[in-house]
């Protein structure tokens, strides 16, 4: 027998199996700005139902709270916020660092796409590196080539990453609270700025963001 599989837009399947399937937190995964999916535990003979949310498209405000994280999306930010940095390192499938993808928004045929612009990672410190460090790496072919991207660390200085056609290291200290992303590149962006909040574990990423002058 093939597993029920739920698909959504927007919010949770609305069939009471749903509604009452509790969560294998083993399996959930969070992309931020694009989609979180996770199984229910199984309970033989029922098969195990899995849920999806995309968040790329989303119209109304969508809201999780289960396996040791707090997730709200809606069409201005998308917001998750974790128990631990290991935590939200596990969620997002990643192992010591997080890799953004940042995409661009076009249409083409009338239909809605999401082009690779570039990727943003961010490095826990390490034996070979005791720096946070920040960089960047184009993917695709969207990105101009007068693109922008900086980092804020605790309300200091803005600090380029990318900047007159290159990208740019960045280490910032490993005490550092927040850091803080701007994104320009004169095209619509799935999300043009992010903050991390180090010290509550809590990612919030903006779908528009103003570029500061300095």
């Amino acid at each position: 027998m093939k597993p029920l599989v739920c698909l959504l837009s927007l919010l949770f399947c609305t069939s009471a199996a749903a509604a009452t399937a509790k969560i294998d937190c083993s399996t959930l995964v969070v992309e931020p700005y694009w989609a979180m999916s996770y199984s229910s535990v199984e309970d033989f003979p029922n098969p195990v139902q899995k849920f999806r949310v995309d968040f790329f498209d989303i119209k109304k405000p969508f809201d999780f709270n289960n396996c040791g994280i707090v997730v709200h999306a809606d069409p201005k930010e998308f917001r998750i916020k974790a128990k631990s940095t290991d935590t939200l390192l596990t969620v997002m499938r990643q192992i010591s660092s997080w890799e953004f993808d940042i995409l661009g928004v076009t249409t083409v045929a009338g239909k809605t796409k999401h082009p690779y612009a570039a990727v943003l990672r961010i490095g826990l410190p390490n034996i070979a590196n005791k720096k946070v460090s920040i960089t960047a790496y184009p993917k695709g072919t969207y990105l101009p080539k007068d693109a922008l991207m900086a980092v804020r660390a605790d309300g200091g200085k803005l600090l380029p990453v990318i900047y007159n056609g290159t990208f740019r290291d960045v280490g910032v200290d490993p005490k550092v609270k927040t850091l803080e992303f701007y994104i320009k590149v004169g095209k619509p962006l799935l999300w043009e700025g992010m903050c991390f909040n180090v010290g509550s574990s809590e990612m919030i990423f903006y779908r528009k963001m103003s570029f500061p002058s300095r």
